[in-house]
């Protein structure tokens, strides 16, 4: 029995830093998370019209409000 399994190399696959790796690198990392934190759940608040005026669509709106504070 023949079976070939193709590995992906680490540097082609899309991995983020973990939320500690990140705030080790950089301490300031704590206020984008926190501003990102913020504008999400503004943004989560607002009804059709007004994402409609803003130029955003309700699904990308929801999935925007649903990333996690650390994921860009």
């Amino acid at each position: 029995m023949n079976s070939h399994v193709q590995a992906i190399p680490v540097a082609t696959q899309h991995t983020y830093p973990r939320p500690i790796e990140q705030f080790m690198q950089n301490p300031l990392i704590l206020l984008a998370w926190y501003r990102r934190a913020q504008s999400r759940i503004a943004l989560s608040k607002l009804d059709a019209h007004l994402l409609n005026d803003i130029g955003v669509s309700a699904q990308c709106a929801d999935v925007e409000t649903r990333k996690p504070f650390w994921k860009d």
